[in-house]
């Protein structure tokens, strides 16, 4: 006969699972958080507006000379007004950047200049008292985020003006209009006269009767 399948004892079932630890009871009468002093409050206002100021003012110049006469620059004040002599023929504009950046760029007049460096001369209006002169700076997408006008006026003597022209020849004589004030004279004359007539009609008339 044949022999009876090997006999295997089942498997013991796995252990059970540890019961969850227990939390631990919250605190009966919790801190309330304390709230911030006036100094932390000015202190954290005052991180915040020289944040706003370094940003704003990061495509700002922080300084510009002029080669002749006298510019008080400020960072926000964006036209100004230079009185140079009348003599003067150019000048040159020495540009500094507030925080120097490798996306920002500056032009003197659409002509790029080096940041802390001197301009090419730009010459002044020979014929004009005042020349306007442009100082940008452009951003990496062509943008302008601030540009500075200064107004170069020349003061002093002016030179002696030109001589005057010529007085310009009175027009001819538009014989058409004369024809016309000649035919209306006429028929006013002839009118004078016809009336003159019929009243020397009337008055010998007048005498025949009496």
């Amino acid at each position: 006969p044949p022999s009876p399948p090997p006999f295997h004892p089942p498997s013991p079932p796995p252990p059970p699972p540890p019961p969850p630890l227990p939390r631990p009871p919250p605190p009966r009468n919790p801190a309330p958080p304390r709230p911030p002093t006036v100094a932390r409050v000015v202190s954290a206002n005052l991180e915040e507006i020289d944040s706003r100021i370094r940003q704003s003012r990061s495509s700002q110049l922080r300084s510009l000379t002029i080669s002749t006469g006298n510019l008080s620059f400020a960072p926000d004040t964006f036209y100004y007004t230079v009185l140079v002599p009348y003599s003067t023929a150019e000048v040159t504009l020495t540009p500094t950047l507030w925080r120097y950046s490798p996306g920002l760029h500056i032009q003197v007049n659409g002509e790029e200049v080096g940041n802390h460096a001197e301009s090419q001369p730009v010459a002044l209006s020979p014929e004009f008292n005042v020349t306007k002169i442009r100082v940008a700076i452009v951003d990496s997408t062509g943008a302008r985020p601030s540009t500075y006008q200064i107004d170069l006026v020349k003061e002093g003597i002016s030179p002696p003006p030109h001589p005057p022209s010529p007085p310009r020849p009175p027009p001819p004589p538009n014989k058409e209009l004369i024809n016309k004030q000649s035919y209306k004279k006429a028929v006013q004359e002839r009118n004078e006269r016809a009336s003159a007539a019929r009243q020397g009609k009337k008055m010998a008339k007048r005498t025949s009767s009496t």
